[in-house]
C-alpha cells in the first residue's frame, strides 16, 4: 500500500514539475487567455498564413494557408456543418484586425475535406482542409514533417482570434498570440487523466491557453530558423485551467513523402 501511494505522489510531483516548466510570468496588461496582441510588424513577419473561417461575416475557427490555395482546420470546426453552410463559408487572409478588411483577402470554399477516420468523442484525426476558389498572396506556412519536433520543452506559439477568458463571449478584433511550451504525451496524460493519442501533441503555460474561437488555428515552432506549424487547435479542459494543459492535432501523423495526407 506505502509502495503504491508512493508511486502516486512521484507521478504527481513528475506532472506538476513538468508543467511548471511550461509556465511564464505574465504583466497585468497581459490576457489570461490568447496572451498578447498581435502588432502590424509581427503579423507581417509570423502570422499572414493565419485565415479567420467566417459565416455570416461572424468568425468561429481559425485556420492555416499552407499552399496558395489549400487552408489547414480542425475537423471538428466543419463536421456539424451542412455541404450548404461549408459553401456558404468565407475564409478571410490578409489582416490581423477582423473589422478591417480593406487589404483582406475573401475566399468561398471550392471544396473540403474532413478526415474519414475523425471521431467526434476521442477527438482523433482531428484535421481538415479546405480549397479556396482562388490563390491567396499570402505566405503560406510550412507544414512540419518531423516526427522528432518538436521536443519536449520547446517554444511553441499558438495565434487567433479566440476568446480571451474560459465564460466570455467576445471575439477579439485583433489576432492575439501565447507562448507555450510543448509537454510529452504521457505527461499530458497524467494531466488530463486520460491517454493522448499519439497524433495529438500538447502544450501548456500557466494563464494562457488556445480556447473557443481559435479551434483549427496553428501551433507554431521554430526548427533551427525556419518557423513551422507543428499543430492544429484541437481541444482542452475549459481554458488556460491550471495544470491543465491544451491538445492539438499533431500535424507531422499526416505528412507522407513530404505531402500532407488524409484518408
Amino acid at each position: 500500500m506505502f509502495m503504491k501511494l508512493m508511486a502516486r505522489l512521484s507521478l504527481a510531483s513528475t506532472l506538476v514539475l513538468s508543467l511548471a516548466c511550461g509556465s511564464e510570468s505574465q504583466t497585468s496588461e497581459e490576457k489570461i487567455v490568447g496572451g498578447a496582441s498581435v502588432d502590424p510588424k509581427l503579423y507581417t513577419q509570423m502570422f499572414r498564413s493565419v485565415a479567420s473561417l467566417q459565416l455570416g461575416n461572424e468568425h468561429f475557427c481559425g485556420g492555416t494557408l499552407i499552399a496558395p490555395n489549400l487552408v489547414m482546420t480542425a475537423a471538428h470546426c466543419l463536421s456539424d456543418m451542412s455541404p450548404r453552410e461549408i459553401a456558404a463559408m468565407q475564409v478571410v487572409l490578409g489582416t490581423s484586425q477582423l473589422s478591417n478588411l480593406k487589404d483582406a483577402e475573401r475566399f468561398s470554399v471550392a471544396d473540403y475535406k474532413i478526415d474519414s477516420r475523425y471521431n467526434a468523442f476521442t477527438s482523433r484525426y482531428d484535421i481538415a482542409f479546405l480549397t479556396l476558389n482562388g490563390q491567396s498572396r499570402q505566405p503560406y506556412a510550412t507544414v512540419n514533417g518531423d516526427a522528432a519536433f518538436p521536443k519536449t520543452g520547446a517554444e511553441l506559439v499558438v495565434a487567433g482570434w479566440g476568446i480571451t477568458a474560459e465564460k466570455s463571449d467576445l471575439t477579439p478584433d485583433t489576432m492575439k498570440y501565447a507562448k507555450l511550451k510543448a509537454i510529452s504525451n504521457p505527461v499530458c496524460a497524467l494531466a488530463m487523466g486520460f491517454s493522448i493519442f499519439a497524433g495529438s501533441i500538447c502544450a501548456y503555460a500557466t494563464r494562457t491557453d488556445a480556447c473557443q474561437g481559435d479551434s483549427g488555428g496553428p501551433l507554431f515552432g521554430v526548427d533551427g530558423t525556419q518557423m513551422k506549424v507543428v499543430g492544429v487547435v484541437s481541444y482542452g479542459r475549459g481554458c488556460a485551467r491550471l495544470l491543465s494543459p491544451g491538445v492539438y492535432t499533431r500535424v507531422s501523423s499526416f505528412v507522407s513523402a513530404g505531402k500532407i495526407e488524409v484518408n
